[in-house]
């Protein structure tokens, strides 16, 4: 074979490996800043979120303390009234905003974070299984309190909805009430007062987890936006 030939054929097969090799990787650099982009819009999403998980916990916080506040003074006094059972029967989820902390999960943005210690950050703060495994079953107390306490002590009235949909204060429940008698009684209850101390256990352990993720969530915001922009 004419070597000329030989030489441009060689030429053409190196040209089309090269242009194939380059196509893959320019390929592969645009999918790579396509998911630099998807992690960084998803981070920011985190933001937001954690804006509105900031806001559930600083609620909570104040949720707990009446709650245990309310409950601590039962025991003390001796005494209950039909707003300190309000408080103590009501229940209270653990909500954080994670969506896109599940997004990020799911889309596999999660791989091109470049500090692994922030990774590290995201995953102990949304790892909250054993508070959400806590708060349902203490919502399965409640509704067993409840059952209890309709079986036991008769309601005698509530709060009328008008007056229910126009309060601005805490709780938001509807507030059933019990005669002076009945309430006499429960303060003597020994499953009632058990609920009680059932109750200043499971607020003060929510109180306590709530604080600390109130103390990691502008750290890991922190982390976040250096992560963004470093």
């Amino acid at each position: 074979m004419d070597k000329k030939i030989t030489f441009r054929y060689l030429f053409e097969i190196i040209v089309i490996v090269f242009s194939v090799t380059l196509s893959f990787y320019i390929q592969e650099v645009l999918d790579d800043k396509e998911k630099e982009e998807l992690k960084n819009d998803t981070l920011r999403g985190m933001l937001d979120d954690l804006e509105d998980t900031k806001a559930s916990l600083d609620i909570s916080e104040i949720y707990f303390d009446e709650r245990i506040e309310k409950a601590e003074k039962i025991i003390e006094t001796k005494k209950v009234t039909n707003e300190d059972i309000l408080w103590i029967v009501s229940g209270w989820p653990w909500s954080v905003t994670e969506t896109s902390y599940k997004s990020l999960i799911a889309t596999g943005a999660v791989e091109y974070i470049n500090n692994e210690g922030l990774y590290k950050e995201i995953t102990q703060f949304y790892n909250q299984d054993i508070l959400k495994i806590i708060e349902e079953e203490y919502t399965i107390e409640i509704r067993d309190f409840w059952k209890y306490l309709n079986k036991n002590y008769p309601i005698i009235s509530m709060n009328k909805s008008k007056d229910y949909l126009a309060q601005d204060d805490w709780p938001t429940a509807l507030q059933f009430k019990y005669s002076k008698s009945s309430l006499n009684k429960m303060i003597q209850d020994k499953i009632f007062t058990n609920y009680v101390y059932r109750t200043i256990s499971y607020a003060t352990t929510m109180y306590f987890w709530n604080n600390v993720f109130q103390e990691k969530l502008p750290k890991l915001r922190d982390s976040i936006k250096k992560e963004i922009d470093p």
